[in-house]
């Protein structure tokens, strides 16, 4: 792993011509900063299984790539961003180990008020970040300052989940008739309805996946015949669905997947701007090649927001798309390993399900989108996007699955 990010590092030396020295000097600082991690995991990870240092350790080396890649976005701009980024990327992984502490010392404590919160202040902070933002795309929506509401409905989902869903019988199982759900059931499928239209008004599509795709699988796996499975999994679809016809900018994002050719010439500047950097991405895909255009080749007007929502469309330009073939190898290993992952309890098992499924359905939703199989969508793959409300989201997430995996974990 430290051999990859050395490589990683001499890469940026061998392609750095012309660059700023400072924002140079500072990417050098933060791959440095992720061997020097790698070492200390090797000394100070004895209490650790080993799949799981296997999974911090495919997620730094997510974190080293991400790096590299701002590292191209940037490189050309004079300040300090590589500086930002690095402190971000720095700060994410503390909060992880800080998470990880606060869940192998508290246990189901933690985890039962930490979902009594949630289900108050998930309603509240979408109503809130649409009332005092700017409406615009939800997933830029703020919250407090510079964090972003997608990014603590990510924390909080996974543990709304739990407290209405990881009780009494349906610790195992779902009940399979309508009229024999227990009221926790139900008040879960009205909580569900609620956020997504929530989530539909704010423009949110992100949120809108998150919710009704995590709770949709959790009824595929915990229900208990196929009529529970399809009758609920089709009411989450139903809510993406309807949040999607409720929203007039989400309904965009399925057109121009449908009409790119059609969208490019539209008066609608976010139909044009979107359907223009996908259709340039499929005409360039042969351009790139095998081994990409080379570092630091595209060109800032053609990928919308390219060190966000586009990093899989910049790196299949730039490195081409073996680069990319690699990626999706590390990302399918890393959720691999999330889903071979035990909890301790029963009681974390659907928190640490939940948890999982938001890691896979992020970072395949991504890799589709940016690749223009699915409308097009704002989220960040973890710890490669640049965003550090996201970033951090899922650092928290990640730092309480290993807490929950790790064989000395005590519930308390």
């Amino acid at each position: 792993m430290g051999i990859g990010i050395g490589f990683l590092i001499l890469y940026g030396i061998c392609n750095a011509s012309g660059a700023r020295l400072h924002q140079t000097l500072w990417f050098f600082v933060g791959e440095g900063f992720w061997i020097g991690y790698l070492w200390w995991l090797r000394y100070h990870t004895h209490s650790m299984r080993k799949i799981l240092n296997h999974l911090i350790r495919l997620a730094v080396l997510f974190a080293a790539i991400g790096l590299f890649y701002q590292y191209q976005c940037n490189y050309r701009k004079e300040g300090t961003e590589m500086l930002q980024i690095v402190v971000d990327d720095i700060l994410c992984f503390v909060a992880a180990h800080f998470s990880y502490w606060v869940m192998y010392k508290y246990g189901e404590r933690f985890i039962e008020k930490v979902g009594k919160i949630s289900l108050m202040l998930l309603p509240f902070a979408l109503l809130y970040s649409r009332f005092v933002s700017h409406p615009v795309s939800g997933c830029y929506i703020r919250l407090v300052g510079g964090f972003l509401t997608f990014a603590f409905v990510l924390i909080c989902w996974p543990f709304a989940t739990v407290a209405l869903l990881g009780k009494g019988d349906s610790r195992t199982s779902l009940y399979h008739s309508f009229y024999a759900m227990p009221l926790n059931q139900v008040i879960y499928l009205a909580y569900m309805a609620v956020i997504i239209l929530l989530a539909s008004i704010n423009n949110d599509f992100g949120t809108a996946m998150v919710v009704g795709g995590s709770a949709m699988i959790v009824f595929l796996v915990y229900g208990k015949d196929w009529i529970c499975k399809l009758g609920f999994s089709l009411l989450s679809v139903g809510g993406i669905l309807g949040a999607c016809l409720w929203s007039k900018k989400l309904w965009y994002r399925f057109f121009v997947c449908i009409n790119l050719e059609a969208c490019i010439n539209t008066e609608d500047q976010y139909l044009a701007a979107q359907s223009e950097a996908l259709v340039y991405l499929i005409q360039n895909i042969s351009f790139s090649g095998p081994y990409g255009a080379g570092f630091g080749t595209i060109p800032k007007s053609i990928f919308p927001n390219r060190a966000t929502d586009y990093v899989v469309s910049g790196i299949l330009y730039q490195q081409g798309i073996l680069i990319v073939l690699i990626l999706a190898a590390i990302t399918l290993l890393f959720l691999i390993i999330l889903m071979k992952i035990e909890p301790v309890k029963k009681m974390e098992n659907r928190l640490a399900f939940m948890i999982a499924l938001i890691f896979s359905i992020n970072m395949v939703w991504v890799i589709l989108c940016n690749l223009s199989v699915l409308p097009v969508c704002g989220l960040s793959f973890p710890w490669i996007a640049q965003g550090t409300s996201t970033n951090l989201a899922f650092s928290i997430l990640l730092g309480i699955f290993l807490a929950m995996g790790n064989e000395g974990y005590r519930s308390k």
